[in-house]
């Protein structure tokens, strides 16, 4: 599996939740040496965490379960009308 995969320099940080899928599945399958990201302006892009672009231009791939994305709660807490707690038996 990879560590790392190169961005394009001078854009703005992957930052949407197609981002870290795309970006694990990829290092995964090998042979996917670039990663694409949106860079327009989308606030909502924000909601998802921002993954840090490394000094040499690569994404540090996740190593841990999941997608690595972690919803920011704070940006959603203007629209939630209702809510409710789950907890696992």
């Amino acid at each position: 599996m990879l560590a790392s995969l190169p961005c394009q320099s001078g854009q703005r940080q992957p930052d949407n939740a197609a981002t870290l899928p795309a970006l694990r599945s990829g290092s995964a399958a090998g042979g996917y040496p670039f990663l694409e990201f949106d860079a327009g302006p989308n606030p909502l892009l924000d909601l998802c965490g921002r993954p840090a672009v490394n000094g040499d231009g690569t994404v540090t791939v996740p190593d841990g379960p999941g997608f690595g994305i972690e919803l920011n709660a704070d940006m959603l807490s203007p629209f939630v009308v209702a809510r409710q707690d789950v907890t696992a038996r």
